[in-house]
């Protein structure tokens, strides 16, 4: 997610991910986890790639709309680990009278080595993404027939955008322990132009408006997982440090036929975030278990904007409890109860 965004605070873009290089899709719902913080207050999803793959595949779709898309992938045995690449092709028109034109490019470069108790890993990964696009219309003009359902008013309507990332993850671990080290660096580029009310508020120039969100993020991550005993009682333990730090530039401008003729906002920001979390997990008996985590995250925020009143520097801090019990599994059937605080 990524936060203070030109075109909404937290919005995602998942585009970059190539669906058959995802190995395991794991959903956990609410803030009652330590070692997720901003933006899980709704839940969270953790995707999984694959160490390799078995086969290497090229694989073909069409579908209506003018639908096309191309996939392929490979690993290689090399210095003895697992080199794997893709290549993502997609372009879609859709069933709009001015075709989408949509065309996205996806590229990964990964390499493996290790096992699960000692390795390490280094991706590449890149994405680029453009389209035109249509926006909403009047329903009283399609009902009147002086414009088709699929239709448009304004063909300025259009976006891109670009992702570039550069990860890597080391690990080492024993029978009753693990450590974990990752960082990742991205660059992101974003620009839409869109058109809601066309000449409602300015009735001259018309109401075209162009978002855009330039950044650069880097973050680091080290976790330590370990088992331990009271009593007679297992005890599952996980402790951690996050970083994520952003530069962002983002803006919203005013337009006419694609060219910028008025500055609504115009913002750098600098934002830091650290969180240190840590949580248990005491097995009392094979069918009942309790979850206590605690959490503390860090935000630290310079905000430079051509508007005074938006300018300033600003830093928080948010301690978020974790409690759970669960009771099961009975057959295929888990019960719990969780109690989080979280954002």
């Amino acid at each position: 997610n990524m936060p203070s965004h030109g075109h909404g605070q937290g919005y995602a873009d998942l585009n970059f991910v190539i669906p058959e290089l995802v190995d395991r899709v794991a959903y956990r719902k609410g803030p009652y986890f330590s070692d997720v913080g901003d933006f899980s207050a709704a839940g969270t999803v953790d995707m999984r790639p694959v160490s390799s793959l078995d086969q290497g595949f090229v694989q073909l779709t069409a579908g209506t709309d003018d639908y096309g898309r191309v996939v392929v992938a490979e690993s290689f045995r090399a210095a003895e680990g697992d080199l794997t690449a893709a290549l993502e092709v997609a372009s879609y028109d859709g069933p709009w009278t001015r075709p989408d034109d949509f065309l996205k490019f996806n590229g990964l470069l990964s390499y493996r080595k290790g096992d699960a108790a000692r390795g390490f890993s280094i991706t590449a990964m890149g994405y680029d993404g453009d389209w035109l696009s249509t926006d909403q219309i009047p329903r009283r003009e399609v009902e009147a027939g002086r414009l088709g359902r699929f239709d448009l008013i304004d063909p300025g309507p259009r976006g891109s955008t670009e992702r570039y990332s550069l990860s890597a993850e080391v690990h080492r671990g024993g029978d009753r322990s693990l450590t974990s080290l990752s960082g990742y660096l991205l660059s992101y580029d974003f620009r839409l132009v869109s058109n809601f009310t066309y000449f409602l508020e300015d009735p001259v120039d018309g109401d075209q408006f162009e978002q855009i969100d330039d950044r650069i993020v880097g973050g680091l991550r080290a976790r330590h997982d370990w088992l331990a005993s009271l009593g007679s009682k297992r005890l599952e333990n996980r402790a951690g440090v996050e970083l994520r730090w952003d530069e962002i530039d983002n803006g919203l401008y005013r337009t006419r036929d694609l060219e910028r003729i008025g500055t609504v906002r115009q913002d750098a920001i600098r934002q830091l975030g650290l969180g240190l979390w840590a949580d248990t997990t005491i097995r009392w008996s094979d069918v009942v278990r309790t979850y206590l985590g605690l959490r503390a995250d860090l935000y630290d925020a310079r905000v430079r904007s051509d508007l005074d009143a938006n300018s300033g520097d600003a830093d928080d801090t948010l301690l978020s409890p974790k409690l759970g019990l669960l009771v099961g599994p009975f057959g295929t059937t888990e019960l719990f109860a969780n109690l989080g605080w979280g954002h």
